[in-house]
């Protein structure tokens, strides 16, 4: 059985924001639950997409895949699961899944927020 809404990790929800997104029904918490990495879940959970992992490239870098209009999965200085989804030429906006919040960050405080989270970038293109 798939975890409940209030049961799925941070990483689960950002994961199937994605899938919300893209139109695709799956639960990502049932294949994180069963060990597969964060990669794995989604190359699996989107078959029609090319899912790649970007990590250690700056956070100026992992634009370029959300101005192709797809987020970029990443992680805060809190080791939240943040979906990168937007920016203009001084901010880009995280949402937080769990709380259903977008944030707005200076360029330079998310560039330092992403490599405190260790600069896990996951992006994907259509």
């Amino acid at each position: 059985m798939p975890a409940s809404a209030e049961e799925q990790s941070d990483m689960a929800k950002c994961i199937d924001a994605i899938l919300d997104l893209e139109e695709i029904s799956n639960n990502a918490e049932t294949y994180l639950a069963s060990g597969k990495s964060i990669y794995e879940t989604m190359t699996l959970v989107m078959p029609d997409n090319r899912v790649m992992d970007i990590s250690g490239v700056t956070l100026e870098e992992a634009l370029y895949y959300v101005s192709l209009g797809t987020p970029v999965l990443t992680m805060d200085a809190d080791y939240n699961a943040v979906l990168i989804t937007g920016y203009d030429v001084n901010n880009v906006y995280f949402y937080y899944p769990s709380s259903d919040n977008t944030v707005k960050m200076s360029l330079s405080s998310g560039e330092k927020a992403v490599a405190a989270g260790g600069s896990l970038f996951i992006g994907y293109m259509e």
